[in-house]
């Protein structure tokens, strides 16, 4: 894994956790756990579209 995927990956993490604690504090119970796991879903699926592409050896695509 290159350095710039693995930073990728280390920062929708981050902001998925934060996310997560975020969206659930207007809320109790249950629906403060849902919340909280689909922000952190949308974030990691906002993060599998934005990852960078990795290179290949021979150049192409």
């Amino acid at each position: 894994m290159s350095v710039r995927l693995a930073l990728h990956w280390a920062l929708v993490t981050l902001t998925a956790a934060l996310a997560s604690t975020a969206a659930a504090i207007p809320f109790t119970g249950d629906l403060a756990s849902a919340m909280g796991t689909c922000a952190a879903g949308g974030v990691c699926l906002i993060g599998i579209a934005l990852a960078p592409a990795p290179v290949r050896k021979d150049g192409s695509r």
